[in-house]
């Protein structure tokens, strides 16, 4: 059972040594996928991303990429910000090919969903969407793995630290969760959920337009605006 292990990281890196530590695997198994330079770790692969724009989804499957063409079977796929037990990540990807499914989670969890540790079965050919940005990337991988076999919670150690933290602090990573969030019940939701999103899609763009014109025309409006209350003699 070949096991890897992919962890996106940013300039968060306190708790890196010890995932790294606690994983039990090989360090030529890991994969950082670096979206800032910050610090080497030594042994494992570095690898760097220079688009700045922010996609979770994206660097995981860059991160999956790379191990599964360098022999991965199973790939765990872990936050920044956990702390995991020793042979934590063995004992799901065990059960990932016992069970045969593609797609396991550590149970218990905190949160919604165990979106902060994950392992993927790459026999099934499952993959995170590159059209979720920075959240529903887990519940998506849920669903695939739903729709196509099944997906297990496993007992193991694992604890999220500053689960939800980074996007509370965060308006822009909170305006790509909304935008996610309709992503999401649009590609999986009923015909009338999907109508729906539609029509809140095209209300936040008209909005998204009246700002950017008032931003560019604030005088014309104003002056417009005041030409109309005040109109002249009548012929």
């Amino acid at each position: 059972m070949n096991i890897w292990l992919v962890i996106p990281t940013a300039n968060r890196s306190d708790y890196l040594e010890e995932i790294i530590k606690n994983s039990l695997l090989p360090l030529n198994q890991i994969v950082l996928v670096r979206t800032t330079p910050g610090i080497k770790f030594r042994g494992v692969h570095n690898v760097f991303i220079r688009s700045k724009k922010i996609n979770i989804q994206k660097w995981w499957n860059i991160g999956i990429s790379f191990a599964e063409k360098h022999g991965a079977e199973i790939v765990a796929v872990l936050n920044d910000d956990v702390w995991i037990a020793p042979g934590s990540l063995q004992t799901m990807a065990f059960e990932a090919i016992d069970q045969n499914v593609p797609l396991v989670f550590p149970y218990p969890y905190t949160g919604k969903l165990a979106g902060y540790c994950w392992i993927l079965n790459l026999n099934f050919g499952i993959r995170p969407d590159n059209r979720f940005y920075w959240w529903y990337g887990d519940n998506d991988l849920q669903m695939q793995a739903q729709a196509h076999s099944k997906y297990i919670y496993v007992s193991a150690e694992v604890n999220h630290l500053e689960g939800g933290k980074l996007t509370a602090e965060n308006d822009y990573l909170n305006q790509l969760a909304l935008k996610d969030h309709l992503n999401f019940i649009y590609k999986w939701g009923t015909r009338k959920q999907k109508k729906e999103v539609t029509c809140l899609k095209y209300k936040l763009l008209l909005n998204k337009i009246k700002k950017i014109l008032l931003k560019i025309f604030p005088a014309d409006s104003k002056e417009c605006t005041a030409r109309d209350s005040n109109p002249g003699p009548a012929d």
